[in-house]
């Protein structure tokens, strides 16, 4: 039998040292930018209303955007505008837990973030006045809102009232529960303002006439189940 010479074995080993680690590729801020925003499904496409629902397009996206901030600090600062830049109030107490996050000293950058403000909740009548301040103390801190939205999801009407409304306000929307006089003094704040518009249940002595709208490129009416635009 013949004996073969064991195989020789050459080290991989690094006279000078083990080498450095190579960083994983990533992407410039603006390219995650995009990827993220085609991504994300896009906000008119998730209906707020829907979103008592878990499986509901509007809390799978919000779940999506909250796993990109988990991933590592650069998605986590390309992701933050995704996730503030619309913000829900889908509960009574968390309008006064957003206030409490955007004045700490470590999140004080998030008031530049908020564009628009979605109130969808019930608010009983012993919180008009709790939540009516909150309301008038995120408007004086958030100087880049432009959207505003507020409709109750249940009847009868849970807030009647509305503080002044921010002058920055583009798009705005109210729903039925809002009395006439509140809708009266948005629009003469606004009206020269607004780039769109949307009530619902149109009051029938609201006077059309006293409002000038220069700027507005969509405008829409809801009727009931019916949406005229």
């Amino acid at each position: 039998m013949e004996f073969l010479d064991p195989p020789q074995v050459t080290s991989l080993e690094n006279p000078r040292g083990p080498a450095p680690l190579l960083r994983p590729f990533e992407p410039p801020l603006e390219i995650l930018h995009d990827i993220f925003e085609h991504a994300i499904p896009p906000n008119f496409l998730a209906d707020l209303s829907a979103s008592f629902s878990p499986n509901s397009l509007w809390c799978r996206a919000l779940r999506q955007k909250l796993s990109l901030l988990n991933v590592c600090w650069a998605w986590y600062r390309v992701a933050v505008p995704f996730l503030y830049g619309d913000v829900a109030i889908r509960r009574v107490y968390q309008l006064g837990n957003l206030l409490r996050t955007l004045e700490s000293s470590d999140s004080s950058h998030l008031k530049d973030v908020i564009k628009t403000l979605n109130v969808h909740c019930f608010i009983p009548h012993s919180f008009h006045d709790s939540f009516n301040m909150q309301l008038i103390q995120l408007f004086k801190i958030c100087p880049r809102l432009t959207g505003f939205s507020y409709k109750s999801p249940c009847y009868p009407p849970s807030l009647g009232t509305l503080p002044p409304l921010p002058p920055t306000l583009t798009h705005l929307e109210l729903g039925e529960d809002v009395n006439l006089s509140v809708l009266q003094d948005a629009l003469e704040a606004l009206s020269a303002n607004l780039v769109s518009l949307s009530i619902d249940s149109v009051k029938t002595h609201l006077n059309a006439n006293s409002y000038t709208f220069p700027l507005l490129e969509s405008l829409t009416f809801v009727l009931g189940r019916t949406a005229l635009g």
